[in-house]
């Protein structure tokens, strides 16, 4: 406290003899002078007083550290020597004038440094009644210098801190707090108060109480070694106290902790630890909370031997504990196989699931799960045994339309599956039984509800398959084998239009004949078309795609990309989107030698065109069915087997058999697989409605649109047409 007396009396003599007018100026001396200044007092000088009064004025000061250097020394006589000693003297009391000034807001620092507590009387035990804002308080009231050794502030913190350590009361301490009294000791004392502080958590079990942003700032205190032993130690505190699962949490508080302790480890401690983790959470029938990835990180450091283990703990807790359906299906699929026992396999497949019937939660499994489990571990009797126990679980409970193991269908008797209540399963009407699309729903059930259940199941979409598959089973009965396309709706538009425009030329177009393309440049002549059947498309993205129908056999078939039920449900297909373009639509009049009388027909009755759009997609919500009936002995040769992009294919039927011959497909239905897709050739008999009609094939489209707006729409195209006629004839 006298050195610090002197400093007071060293500051105002220094003012005077530097002449200082601005403490302003000179505070941003304070910093780089607060060194020298400190070494000055520990060095102890013999400090000679000086008239304030008799002194020089000295405009410049420079405050170099440098400068202090003869104030411990210079006792030495002579004019020239007095002048520099007076100048190093200004310097310094400039220096200590700027430090006040940047510390002046603290009143304390005139009057002797005084604390509002006293530091060495103080009752600690009061900290443990003191709310964290009042400690706060505490803290920023007690004054903290930049140039004396002694530190009020410092050593009440490293005080506090022996307070909460010593009495076992170290978590009482809020993070931010805590890290407030650390920051404040000295670079030599933070290891040492570290090491107290996580010996505290961890002595007294307390480490889950330990804030993660206090821990991040303490371990950096630690040498590498000392980090290894403490990771050691605080993961193995938070395995014996039965708090792992907070450090393992997939958060920002413990989450990323953990995986930076982990890394501190030995290789054997890692396995060690890993394989403690996984019994602490089975012991304490946690095992559900323990994360897929975090999971997935602990069995990567287990022989094969220990994950075969913990495998069999994991799946066994599940069950015991009637927690079966929290089995995440990722970490099912990473830690099924680990059982390289196929009987085991089966063994705990035949478990799982009786675990699921037997606690009413079998529809709050995985589909995924337990389709492998069934597929892949049951027998077939098996198979049809569960399949039956769990569909008689939805409907007995009232919950069929939870029910989404669509695969069970496979495994269902014939006669069971055409009573059950399910949207396909009506339309399975039984005098249809032997017309390709039932054939193909019974065999691929599952796949065929799995990709459009959800949308057959909209009313609108449900009416026309029944329509279609009444439609296609007549047909058959007539000889005739029908193939499904799926569209956007506004085709229908340009079709309509395209229709009338060919009406105009006096054609006989009967209604029930549906148009393909609307543009002559992409009509193939029959020599190209019955080419382009033997050979299907040769390269991808050609002219030859526009000369191609991609068609199904069935009503419902292929995955969910590219299924016609999807196609009119979503009101989408995968041609080129026209949006009702104007452009578009006028391209139409080319063909029929109108094109300029209808662009000027547009410019002065753009309202027309755009109220007859508008009334189209108002229509319907809808895309558009097309059915293409061919005679039978006409299909192979303007019909080919194909895939995505166009080529002529073969497929492998489940007897073995491998064929394009379309007509040995469509009567053997029940033998094709689910993803089975067909291009018909888009040659004279199919976009001439004259030769199509000689030939015997029928082209219809099927929608849900309101009758009354397309009478709507058809009479404004109606009147659209002849008000281009009548511009043509004035051009004539």
């Amino acid at each position: 406290m006298e050195s610090y007396k002197k400093i007071i009396g060293i500051l105002f003599l220094g003012c005077a003899a530097g002449n200082i007018q601005s403490f302003q100026h000179l505070a941003r001396l304070a910093r780089p002078a607060a060194t020298a200044v400190r070494q000055a007092l520990q060095a102890k000088p013999t400090i000679r007083p000086l008239n304030p009064i008799a002194q020089p004025q000295i405009k410049t000061v420079h405050t170099h550290p440098s400068s202090f250097a003869p104030l411990v020394t210079a006792q030495k006589n002579g004019q020239e020597q007095k002048k520099s000693w007076n100048k190093k003297w200004a310097a310094l009391g400039a220096t200590c004038a700027a430090t006040a000034y940047a510390l002046q807001k603290d009143p304390v620092l005139c009057e002797g440094a005084k604390a509002p507590i006293d530091i060495e009387t103080f009752d600690y035990a009061s900290l443990e009644d003191m709310d964290d804002w009042r400690l706060n308080e505490l803290i920023e009231s007690i004054p903290t210098y930049l140039f004396i050794e002694y530190n009020p502030r410092t050593d009440f913190c490293k005080k506090a801190l022996d307070f909460y350590i010593d009495n076992n009361k170290i978590e009482k301490l809020a993070y931010l707090i805590l890290g407030e009294l650390f920051k404040q000791l000295p670079d030599t004392q933070k290891q040492e108060c570290f090491l107290k502080i996580i010996n505290s958590f961890i002595d007294n079990n307390k480490i889950e109480k330990l804030d993660p942003s206090v821990l991040v700032s303490l371990f950096k205190q630690l040498s590498n070694t000392q980090k290894q032993e403490y990771s050691f130690k605080i993961i193995n505190s938070f395995i014996d106290n039965n708090k792992i699962e907070k450090l393992l949490q997939d958060s920002i508080d413990y989450g990323w902790i953990f995986g930076s302790l982990f890394y501190q480890l030995t290789d054997t401690q890692k396995q060690d630890t890993s394989l403690k983790i996984i019994n602490s959470f089975i012991k304490n029938n946690k095992i559900e909370e323990l994360g897929c990835s975090t999971l997935d990180s602990l069995f990567e450091q287990l022989s094969d031997t220990q994950k075969q283990d913990s495998f069999l703990k994991i799946i066994n807790s599940f069950i015991d504990n009637n927690k079966i359906e929290k089995l995440d299906n990722q970490i099912f699929f990473k830690l099924f196989y680990q059982l390289t026992d196929t009987q085991t396999q089966d063994y705990y497949s035949l478990k799982i699931i009786n675990s699921f019937i037997d606690n009413n939660k079998i529809e709050e499994s995985s589909y995924w799960m337990l389709y492998r489990l069934f597929t892949l571990h049951l027998l077939d009797a098996q198979k049809q045994e569960y399949s039956l126990k769990i569909i008689n679980y939805f409907i007995d409970n009232n919950k069929i339309e939870k029910f989404k193991f669509y695969f069970l269908l496979e495994h269902t008797p014939t006669d069971y599956l055409n009573n059950l209540p399910f949207t396909l399963a009506t339309l399975m009407n039984a005098s249809h039984q032997t017309c390709p699309t039932i054939l193909h729903a019974k065999k691929n059930y599952s796949s065929i509800v799995a990709a459009s259940e959800e949308f057959i199941q909209i009313p609108e979409i449900k009416e026309l398959c029944i329509e279609m598959i009444d439609y296609s089973a007549e047909q058959q009965e007539k000889g005739y084998v029908t193939l499904l396309h799926g569209q956007a709706w506004e085709w229908s538009f340009y079709e309509t239009l395209y229709r009338k425009l060919e009406q105009q030329k006096g054609k006989d177009v009967c209604n029930d004949f549906m148009y393909f393309r609307y543009d002559k440049n992409y009509l193939i002549s029959e020599e190209k078309a019955t080419a382009l059947a033997k050979t299907g498309v040769k390269y991808y993205y050609t002219q030859e795609l526009f000369g191609i129908l991609f068609t199904n056999l069935f009503f419902i078939a292929n995955h969910e990309g590219s299924n016609s039920v999807i196609y009119v449900a979503k009101n989408y297909d995968q041609s080129t989107s026209h949006n009702l373009n104007s452009q578009e639509i006028l391209n139409l009049f080319k063909d029929s030698g109108l094109y300029k009388a209808a662009q000027k027909v547009h410019y002065s009755h753009k309202a027309l065109f755009d109220r007859a759009q508008d009334l189209h997609k108002k229509a319907s919500l809808y895309g558009n069915f097309v059915t293409v009936s061919i005679p039978k002995d006409l299909v192979n040769t303007l019909v080919y087997p194909t895939e995505s992009g166009g080529p002529r294919i073969k497929y492998t039927l489940t007897n073995g058999t491998k064929t394009d011959d379309v007509l040995y497909m469509a009567e053997h239905a029940d033998l094709l697989p689910f993803d089975t897709e067909f291009g018909i050739v888009l040659g004279p008999k199919m976009t001439d409605p004259e030769k199509a009609k000689k030939a015997g094939i029928e082209i219809k489209q099927w929608n849900a649109a309101d009758p009354e707006i397309i009478t709507q729409r058809d009479a404004i195209i109606d009147e659209i047409i002849q008000l281009v006629i009548q511009e043509a004839e004035k051009n004539k």
